[in-house]
């Protein structure tokens, strides 16, 4: 399930989509259960935050996803 929402989130980012990406990566986020892979959607989460102009948003995503 997780995965699926992290690829909705892919398709969102990948139309611009920014703001809809930023909503199912969260998603995907709260849905995971395996590190790796929420590592993977706090990464395109935090460039979805960029993109958008949320610039301390989208260095904290970075940041947490090195821990």
């Amino acid at each position: 399930m997780a995965s699926d929402l992290r690829a909705a989130g892919d398709q969102h980012y990948e139309a611009k989509e920014y703001k809809k990406a930023v909503e199912y990566y969260t998603k995907a986020i709260e849905a995971e259960t395996d590190l790796g892979e929420t590592a993977l959607s706090l990464s395109s989460r935090s460039a979805a935050y960029i993109h958008l102009g949320n610039l301390d948003k989208g260095e904290y995503n970075g940041q947490i996803t090195r821990i």
